[in-house]
């Protein structure tokens, strides 16, 4: 990429250490709208640094000093190939998606048999937009491609339907409902949901089924002692069983761990299995800057 804004809790010695890179250090609380501590008094507190990184991503986001068109990116995920372009040869943006079945995308399971999102990103989702997101599909496949206009547009969006006086930000946190605090809010989720609502012929998806990816992967990104950083043979490993991109969420359970990353691949990818459903209202075929 051109450029890449690093959000960090500290930039000390980031940016030098990372000049060649052309990376761009932004401390967390540089960027955190004001945010009145009761507005957080629901949320655990081992979890209040999820939902306020979330909120400074898209504060960040619509800043002057970032460009039009670009990646959206989970500072746990390493590209193995070139990534998808940030628009496609038509000028539509990408939008990654996947089920259970194709994907390792974050699922709960209410019932033995049935599959859905969360249901704090369902619920807050359809608080702060107005629009039920689809509980059998994820968007939240550890980047994504936005454009600012439509981040500004969709925050707009958010504060028009909030209490007079309430910006985003304490929307955002209010919209968390009550017992669904854990996993009450996506930003991922929030951000698609909106697209395929208010653009959506501005829209290619793409399915995890063409596009495949890890996460969790246990033949292990991190070493033999859980901690930073991935070898080059495991990252080789995993590109060699087809997978495009890898993320490692270390306080996370995955149903991936347990065999290596080909047999995972054959888990997700059976050919006698049908092809998952595209999410209805798109019809599916198959330089920027970035965030961290």
């Amino acid at each position: 990429p051109r450029k890449v804004h690093l959000i960090a809790d500290s930039c000390d010695g980031v940016e030098d250490s990372l000049a060649s890179f052309r990376v761009r250090c932004i401390e967390l609380a540089s960027v955190l709208p004001s945010v009145p501590a009761e507005s957080l008094s629901r949320i655990p507190p081992e979890r209040k640094g999820w939902y306020l990184q979330q909120v400074a991503k898209l504060a960040v986001s619509t800043q002057d000093d970032v460009s039009e068109t670009f990646y959206l990116w989970d500072g746990d995920t390493i590209p193995l190939e070139d990534v998808l372009p940030a628009r496609m040869a038509d000028g539509r943006f990408p939008l990654l998606w996947g089920t259970h079945l194709d994907s390792p995308a974050h699922f709960t399971q209410p019932t033995p048999g049935e599959f859905s999102l969360p249901t704090g990103y369902l619920t807050s989702t359809e608080a702060l937009l107005g629009v039920a997101p689809l509980s059998n599909v994820s968007y939240v496949t550890q980047w994504q491609v936005w454009h600012k206009p439509y981040v500004r547009e969709m925050l707009s969006e958010v504060e028009r339907r909030a209490p007079e006086g309430v910006h985003w930000p304490l929307a955002v946190l209010a919209s968390v409902a009550s017992g669904y605090e854990e996993q009450g809010f996506s930003e991922y989720t929030m951000y698609a949901t909106w697209l395929l609502a208010r653009r959506r012929q501005q829209v290619l998806l793409v399915s995890s089924r063409d596009y495949p990816w890890l996460r969790d992967p246990p033949s292990g990104v991190l070493n033999n002692q859980g901690e930073c950083c991935p070898s080059d043979e495991s990252l080789c490993q995993i590109a060699l069983g087809g997978f495009r991109f890898v993320s490692w969420e270390c306080t996370h359970a995955s149903a991936l761990r347990g065999s290596d990353a080909a047999a995972a691949r054959r888990n997700r990818r059976q050919l006698s299995s049908p092809a998952p459903v595209p999410p209805p209202g798109v019809i599916a075929s198959a330089d920027s800057e970035g965030f961290l």
